[in-house]
């Protein structure tokens, strides 16, 4: 028998026809000897078409005009093989004359006689017609299938190392930070000493004398307003403000307050807790509109001015990234006039920060709660500093000395004292101030239930309520007796030299008042608005507001530098971000490695259908679904980091005239290198186990662009929600916009619905889109229908 077969092998090799067939399927003798058929099987083949016609990317070596192309009927092995999901092409032909899909890394040129092995420098997968070439920079050896692109990771490594020396060695970046030195010409014209140091009984020509620094500092805030003295005067006539609440019910804060804060004073604005102080500043300042009543700046409501007012809320509202300096220079920078050039504006600054005894700190980072760099009074002054770069004509602060200890707080209100006597217009809520503290005011208004109870000299302020029967005795803290009494606990401060006296409720104190101011503040104070008015015009405070500010450019840019420094100082999250989105597209490349590349399958063009096996349209939409899934964990809590953690400064500068547009648009340019290093990791990390027919370019430039989609939607998130709820919503809602992808359910059962705009709307339609036309348009010709969308 053995003898038979060598015979019968040695005559069929003898004919160079059967010689090709036996070096291109061994198994052709098998064949031949088992049966007259030309299928493994034995079975009857079908004839394909009645030419020798071999569509392009199959391998035809038997055909010919008498031998057109056969189907055979699959072995069981091939069969189970041919209905797998992936990897289910048979290694070998069914019968002598069916034709083969083109091996992954050969091609078989037009006619299907040749099956040649892929050059180097070239890769050919599955039913190649000719060899494709490998794109960028590539490992692709002779005989590839599938093209490894290392371009993007050349850029990442590259990248990446930089990165790491950056902040493994910072001082390797030759960085002139001209904004960061003290030009040296300013500190020899500046003698400023600390103003914690100044004495009580210190007269306002004895401050310029010794304080030439702080005088050089208003001589600058006074070029900054454009007026020849930094003077201004706010009025405020039967001011009220009242809350609609719940079944109609009105609740007044503010009623009948009248008064006004003259230039040069420090005005205190005292009472208990509820008394209505913070609603009477802001509906001052025109944060809040008032109910009812009249507040003027000269005669000019403080819409149009508030450009010119500084106000230093409560809380110290600074970015914690950036040093002293950085948050006072950004500040004067935004709002200081058009005309001054960047060496006045840096030595305004100068002098401020050393008049503010900050400048050993000037180059510390602020810190915060949690990682404090700085003190509370030192933060404290940092606030005001912000305000005070701006030269405003008025400084109002919300309770500058709470949680600050006893020295730091008389530290605090003797800068206001000397801003004050220097022709700064300054107001400030205290509560409950120490007694050294309370002596150094110049005047207080005391409110209670938001009814006016006194608004005068703190000299007369103790006479006053000695006058209505009240004991206060001089040992005591005069402001703590009196807001004892304007709170209602007027009982313990009665004079027992009036046994007929009764202690006064907060109306009836406040009525007495309001018959006391009627004649002698009326015509004392009628007569310094007069002279007020007639000396500052509303014209010349206009002006003065409309020079205000940098242009819109130059504020955009502003913003930006200032983002991008907030963000190379937080390292810690700008790493995490990247790995982040490496890993992301790690096991999203992991879970389609074992495909080669090979992510779309479909029917074999006519006329060799019947030789196809398991089709598979799903995938590249699948694998669209899973890429935004990903993207979306990625992008979606490092996009509620740019604005949801900056909402109350965002509020404090936009209130004091910054340009809502350029704070966004600022913040938006900056984070275009983060979306797009994490992205690019993202990409190459994908590409490199995926190994995508898809163009590197390409590739990158739709996961970009998610990016980019995931990114806003979760900035417009952190802006609706609170910070700590910002990162879960804007993952949930990234999740459901890449499920509305068009993979499950798909775009013609939304269609039916009639809710496809609904799917329209969500980036991962087009993300998955793309991803599937690049795939129908990239599939060779020959092989693949591209009449079937999965979509």
């Amino acid at each position: 028998m053995m003898l038979c077969d060598a015979i019968l092998r040695r005559t069929v090799l003898s004919f160079p026809f059967f010689r090709v067939c036996w070096h291109a399927h061994p198994s052709i003798l098998r064949i031949m000897s088992s049966a007259n058929s030309p299928c493994l099987t034995g079975d009857t083949p079908t004839n394909l078409t009645t030419s020798d016609n071999c569509s392009p990317g199959f391998f035809c070596p038997n055909n010919d005009g008498d031998h057109p192309p056969q189907y055979c009927p699959p072995t069981k092995q091939c069969q189970a093989r041919r209905l797998l999901m992936i990897k289910n092409i048979c290694p070998e032909p069914q019968g002598l004359y069916e034709p083969h899909i083109c091996a992954p890394g050969y091609y078989c040129p037009l006619g299907g006689r040749q099956k040649l092995q892929c050059p180097k420098g070239h890769f050919c997968p599955t039913g190649s017609e000719r060899p494709r070439l490998c794109s960028g920079i590539h490992i692709c050896p002779a005989g590839s299938s599938k093209q490894m692109p290392i371009t993007g990771l050349t850029i990442v490594v590259l990248i990446d190392v930089l990165i790491l020396l950056f902040i493994l060695f910072p001082w390797l970046p030759t960085r002139v930070k001209r904004h960061m030195k003290l030009p040296l010409h300013v500190k020899d014209a500046i003698i400023c000493t600390p103003l914690s140091r100044k004495r009580s009984s210190q007269r306002n020509s004895e401050i310029l004398e010794t304080y030439d620094g702080l005088q050089k500092f208003v001589e600058s805030s006074k070029r900054g307003i454009g007026t020849d003295a930094a003077r201004i005067q706010i009025e405020f006539e039967k001011l009220g403000f009242t809350l609609k609440g719940k079944q109609g019910m009105v609740n007044e804060v503010l009623k009948d307050v009248t008064g006004s804060a003259s230039p040069g004073s420090l005005l205190a604005v005292m009472g208990a807790s509820g008394a209505g102080k913070s609603t009477f500043v802001k509906v001052l300042t025109g944060k809040a509109r008032a109910t009812s009543g009249i507040t003027s700046i000269n005669g000019t409501p403080t819409s149009m001015t508030t450009k010119l007012i500084g106000y230093v809320p409560q809380d110290d509202i600074v970015l914690p990234e950036l040093t002293v300096r950085e948050n006072i220079l950004h500040s004067a920078l935004i709002r200081l006039p058009k005309g001054w050039t960047r060496r006045e504006i840096e030595e305004h600054v100068d002098t401020l920060i050393h008049c503010l005894d900050l400048s050993h700190v000037e180059n510390s980072l602020v810190g915060d709660v949690i990682n404090p760099v700085l003190s509370g009074g030192q933060r404290k002054r940092v606030s005001i500093g912000i305000e005070l770069a701006a030269a405003p004509m008025m400084l109002i602060l919300d309770e500058p000395t709470s949680g600050l200890d006893a020295t730091s707080a008389l530290s605090i209100i003797k800068l206001l004292k000397s801003l004050s006597d220097l022709g700064v217009n300054v107001i400030c809520i205290i509560h409950q101030p120490r007694r050294e503290i309370f002596l150094s005011l110049d005047r207080v208004l005391l409110l209670a239930g938001g009814r006016q109870i006194y608004l005068g000299n703190t000299k007369d302020s103790v006479s006053y309520f000695r006058d209505l029967g009240y004991s206060i005795s001089d040992e005591c803290n005069p402001a703590d007796a009196i807001i004892d009494i304007v709170s209602g606990d007027t009982q313990r401060y009665a004079s027992p030299l009036l046994p007929q006296h009764e202690p006064h409720s907060i109306h009836s104190l406040a009525d007495i008042w309001k018959g006391h101011e009627g004649g002698e503040r009326a015509s004392t104070q009628n007569a310094t608005i007069q002279n007020t008015r007639q000396k500052f015009q509303t014209d010349a405070l206009a002006a003065a507001a409309a020079q205000r500010g940098a242009p819109q450019i130059r504020q955009i840019f502003y913003c930006l530098l200032r983002a991008w420094t907030q963000q190379s100082r937080q390292k810690v999250g700008f790493i995490l971000e990247i790995v982040v989105g490496a890993i992301s597209g790690l096991m999203i490349g992991l879970a389609v490695y074992q495909l080669d590349g090979l992510l779309f399958q479909g029917v074999y063009l006519s006329p060799f259908e019947l030789l196809s096996s398991s089709t598979n349209y799903t995938l590249v939409s699948e694998l669209g679904l899973l890429n935004s899934l990903a993207i979306g964990l990625a992008a979606a809590a490092p996009g509620v980091k740019t604005f949801g953690e900056e909402k109350t400064l965002y509020w404090r500068e936009t209130a004091s005239g910054h340009s809502r547009s350029a704070y966004f648009i600022g913040k938006i340019l900056s984070t275009f290198f983060r979306i797009g290093l994490s992205s690019l990791h993202f990409t190459v990390f994908y590409a490199l186990l995926a190994t995508p027919i898809m163009p590197f370019g390409q590739l990158y430039l739709s996961h970009l662009l998610y990016f980019y989609c995931i990114y806003g939607l979760a900035c417009a998130v952190s802006m609706v929600v609170s910070r700590k709820d910002g990162p879960l919503l804007a993952m949930i809602v990234s999740l459901i916009i890449g499920i509305f992808g068009g993979y499950g359910p798909s775009l013609s059962t939304v269609k039916s619905w009639h809710l496809e705009w609904i799917w329209r709307m969500c980036p991962g339609v087009s993300l998955s889109q793309h991803s599937v036309s690049t795939y129908l348009l990239g599939t060779r010709p020959g092989f693949l229908k591209r009449t079937f969308t999965p979509m």
